[in-house]
C-alpha cells in the first residue's frame, strides 16, 4: 500500500513538473510599440514657474511638514515605551510608562489632526488662488 501511494504521488509530481517545463517553453507575445513617449518629460522652466506660483504658500507647507514630522516622531515612540514596560520591575514603573504612552499617543493624534488641517488649507488656498488667476485672465480676454 505504501509503495502504491508513493508511486501515485511521485508520478503526479512528475506530471506537474513536466507541465511547468511545458509552460515555460511558451513564448511570450511581443508588446506593441507605438514609438511615442508615454509621458512628456518635466521641463525645468515649468517646474520653476510652478515653484514660483507656490512661493506665497511656502510657510503653510513648511509648517504642515514640520507638524507631520513631530507626529511621526511621537508615533514611533511606541516600541521604546513597550521596551520600558517589558523591562520594568515594579507596578509603579509600568503605570508611569502607560501614562506617558497615553500622553504621547494623544499628542500624536493632535499633531496629526493639525497636520491634516494645515495641509488641507494650504492645498485649497493654492487651488483657489490658481482658479482666481485663471478667472481674472479669462475676464481680461473677454
Amino acid at each position: 500500500m505504501l509503495t502504491y501511494l508513493t508511486n501515485k504521488f511521485s508520478t503526479k509530481r512528475a506530471r506537474i513538473g513536466a507541465g511547468a517545463v511545458a509552460l515555460s517553453n511558451i513564448p511570450t507575445p511581443a508588446f506593441e510599440t507605438d514609438h511615442e513617449q508615454r509621458y512628456r518629460p518635466i521641463e525645468l522652466s515649468l517646474a520653476r514657474r510652478l515653484l514660483k506660483s507656490l512661493a506665497p504658500f511656502k510657510w503653510q507647507y513648511i509648517t504642515g511638514v514640520c507638524l507631520g514630522l513631530i507626529h511621526v516622531l511621537l508615533d514611533q515612540q511606541g516600541p521604546r515605551l513597550m521596551r520600558t514596560i517589558i523591562n520594568a520591575s515594579t507596578a509603579h514603573q509600568v503605570l508611569t510608562t502607560i501614562g506617558i504612552w497615553t500622553g504621547v499617543f494623544i499628542g500624536s493624534v493632535i499633531f496629526q489632526r493639525w497636520t491634516i488641517l494645515i495641509m488641507t488649507r494650504a492645498g485649497e488656498t493654492v487651488q483657489f488662488s490658481f482658479r482666481r488667476k485663471l478667472f481674472d485672465h479669462l475676464q481680461e480676454l473677454r
